[in-house]
């Protein structure tokens, strides 16, 4: 900040807004049907294991532990048993779901971006056989591949 006052920057912020293209306006912006239904269902899907999961752990998991009363040792030692393995299954899906869902940027880094550039190949072929129809398919690849 004090740099910035020492050193003032000319910026035109006229140009420099300019220059920022609109979400509208960006073709990859826009979802396809196809996509959007697909988000639809993960949203239905997270919905209800988010409830579930709720009611599991806020009024069946304590209802449980009614019939028991006061807690004897062995009891309480397999209710902290339960938690402990609930808690590490907990921790390995939070350490490894993120892992899997990157795996495809973690190995364009380890190789360099040569996998990256395989996979988006695929997939751009894949987007234009949905839009053009199968019989398109061979021109398609065809395409890709001179790239």
């Amino acid at each position: 900040t004090v740099m910035s006052f020492i050193y003032p920057d000319d910026c035109d912020w006229d140009e420099t807004t300019r220059a920022i293209s609109l979400v509208e306006e960006d073709v990859h912006a826009h979802l396809t049907e196809e996509e959007n239904a697909g988000l639809d269902k993960a949203l239905k899907t997270i919905s209800i294991f988010g409830i579930g999961l709720t009611l599991l752990l806020v009024l069946i998991w304590p209802l449980l532990t009614l019939p028991a009363g006061v807690f004897s040792k062995g009891y309480y030692t397999f209710w902290v048993i339960i938690s402990m393995i609930w808690g590490f299954l907990a921790m390995l899906v939070m350490l490894l779901l993120p892992l899997w869902e990157s795996k495809g940027a973690i190995i364009g880094g380890l190789t360099l971006g040569k996998v990256i550039a395989f996979e988006a190949k695929d997939r751009m072929a894949e987007r234009e056989e949905a839009k053009l129809g199968k019989e398109d398919v061979e021109d398609v690849e065809d395409a890709v591949e001179s790239e």
